[in-house]
């Protein structure tokens, strides 16, 4: 009984039997409209208004308990659709149509089957109305239809794509409200059909109303497709995320099996160091395995430190940096070094003092990067130009020099993790100094750009000029990779 009583069928039966007591009750209460009705029906309703009033009574109320009762349930493509459309908008259309159905009645007042259909369509607009409110209630989806309330929480006022939504979306519910006010008026204003009353309203008004119409419909599934990007944007950022966090646990988990034999290994290989062997043979192979062993060693150093910076799970303590004197001090770190590689180092240092803001033990592992790369990968004979300038609201420092084997990278690749300008790997770098500079840098607010011309490789770097030179401050926070500004 519950499953017959909810079906399609009694739905459909419900509501013509109520259709048709509705309207033998408007015709036996209108006297306009149930005169047109007689002359072009020949009937006589008002001996049928009591029962007409009673039917529809219980035709109302089957229809609730029917959509009631089956509202969980699948129904035909077109109603899910429609209990999926804005509520604002089904209110909107619901109005019109109803509208539009009163107003070609007007027009064609001796038309008999405009009597009866436009009714029709009428009462077919506010049941199917009803029954998706009834629907939504019952799937508790009443709310999450209502994506205008749900696109002003995403796209606030105080933003501009909030606030120019708000305006158009304004204009149209303003153009609608009036020019529907005014046709109403009119009809009321003139009951019998007039040729002036109508060539004003199809001429203007109608053109109007239903550009309007468009315009709405068109506003809600823009505002809908947005809302969409948004979910879709945040969906990617939350997975990115946690790939990201995942990434991260593994290299730290694996590093840390990894890193107990390793340290046996490297103990061992020192107490076979201190023995005294005859065998020159076996003397170089004690030698390669401790370079090896320590060249394993760095790489899940700066493994460990590089998915650190990558997800950006580390304290940065912001102080005042002099630029100049940590390069001057990185310079000096590695003279011998360049000097070995026969690079000349050029910089002349900034008649002003440019003090940025950044941790000064990051900013020291960015140089220190930047110019073991020169070490490795310069040409030698060549020169390291160095510059500090100040650019507007930041500082920036630049490293130029020759690159020794040709590169055969993009600039963008050279970045990324376990990228050498080398494919052949025959240099003894992992890949991984550029891209934890750049993550490093992006902790503190910055930026690490690298540019390359045929030989010539340039890296970039640019942070945040201190406002406060006077004094020092600081402070702890965690560094994420998609930083906010900058509190200061």
């Amino acid at each position: 009984m519950r499953r017959a009583l909810g079906s399609f069928a009694v739905k459909c039966a419900v509501f013509i039997g109520g259709y048709a007591s509705a309207f033998i009750l408007v015709c036996s209460s209108s006297e306009r409209f149930g005169r047109h009705i007689r002359v072009a029906l020949n009937w006589n309703f008002n001996r049928f208004f009591i029962p007409a009033l009673i039917g529809s009574l219980i035709c109302v109320g089957l229809f609730f308990i029917s959509v009631w009762i089956s509202g969980n349930r699948k129904s035909v493509l077109f109603f899910e659709k429609l209990h999926e459309l804005d509520f604002g908008l089904l209110t909107v259309l619901t109005l019109c149509a109803f509208c539009f159905c009163f107003y070609f009645i007007w027009k064609n007042p001796y038309n008999s089957a405009m009597m009866l259909l436009l009714p029709l369509a009428a009462c077919s607009a506010w049941a199917a109305f009803i029954a998706t409110i009834l629907t939504r209630l019952k799937r508790k989806t009443f709310k999450s239809t209502l994506h205008w309330l749900a696109f002003f929480k995403v796209f606030r006022l105080n933003k501009a794509v909030g606030l120019f939504m708000l305006a158009l979306l304004s204009i149209s519910v303003f153009l609608l409200c009036s020019i529907g006010l005014q046709v109403i008026m009119t009809m009321i204003r003139n009951p019998s059909y007039g040729i002036a009353a109508q060539a004003r309203i199809d001429s203007i008004q109608t053109p109007l109303f239903l550009l309007s119409i468009f315009d709405l419909i068109a506003l809600t599934y823009l505002s809908r497709f947005m809302l969409s990007m948004s979910a879709l944007y945040e969906k990617a950022n939350e997975d990115k995320v946690r790939s990201e966090r995942f990434k991260a646990e593994l290299i730290t988990n694996v590093s840390h099996d990894i890193r107990t034999p390793l340290t046996s290994i490297i103990n061992h290989v020192d107490l076979l160091k201190r023995l005294e062997s005859p065998d020159e043979r076996l003397a170089e192979h004690i030698v390669v395995m401790d370079q090896k062993s320590q060249r394993l060693k760095t790489l899940l150093a700066d493994l460990i430190e590089a998915s650190k910076a990558g997800t950006g799970n580390i304290p940065v303590q912001m102080t005042n940096v002099d630029l100049a004197e940590i390069i001057g001090q990185a310079a000096g770190e590695f003279d011998q070094a360049l000097t070995d590689s026969q690079i000349t180092f050029v910089f002349t240092p900034p008649e002003e003092k440019i003090i940025a803001f950044a941790d000064s033990r990051y900013l020291w592992r960015v140089m220190e990067n930047l110019f073991c790369n020169v070490a490795k990968y310069a040409m030698p004979g060549t020169r390291l130009h160095t510059e500090v300038q100040q650019d507007g609201n930041a500082a920036r420092f630049t490293l130029r020099n020759v690159s020794r084997a040709a590169l055969d990278v993009c600039a963008e690749d050279l970045i990324q993790q376990f990228i050498q300008g080398d494919r052949s790997r025959g240099s003894e770098g992992n890949g991984l100094g550029l891209y934890i500079a750049k993550n490093l840098m992006e902790c503190m607010n910055g930026e690490l750009a690298v540019r390359v011309i045929g030989d010539l490789f340039e890296v970039s770097g640019q942070l945040k000029i201190s406002l406060l030179l006077s004094r020092t401050t600081s402070g702890s926070t965690l560094c994420r990779i998609h930083a906010e500004q900058d509190r200061s």
